[in-house]
């Protein structure tokens, strides 16, 4: 029950994390929930660190990479006048 509760308000500071005058990043809400859940003991730290998939980090990382090469040379925005 206190999973889906984090779980709650990391999906709830994520919809409004730009509302107001605190402004969080995405990595802060995630942090906070992954934190959340260890102090909680919901999750151990062992099976926390066993549940990393590197290939699934590897390949976010790069979709992150294309998509600011894309963004800051100005294809995003050429594509989306196409459009």
């Amino acid at each position: 029950m206190i999973s889906v509760a984090i779980l709650l308000v990391v999906f709830s500071l994520i919809a409004v994390r730009q509302v107001g005058k605190i402004k969080l990043e995405i990595w802060q809400v995630m942090a906070f929930g992954a934190l959340a859940c260890l102090l909680t003991r919901q999750i151990s730290p062992t099976d926390a660190l066993m549940s990393i998939n590197l290939d699934v980090i590897l390949f976010l990382f790069g979709m992150f990479v294309v998509g600011v090469g894309l963004e800051e040379s100005g294809y995003l925005s050429h594509m989306s006048y196409k459009i």
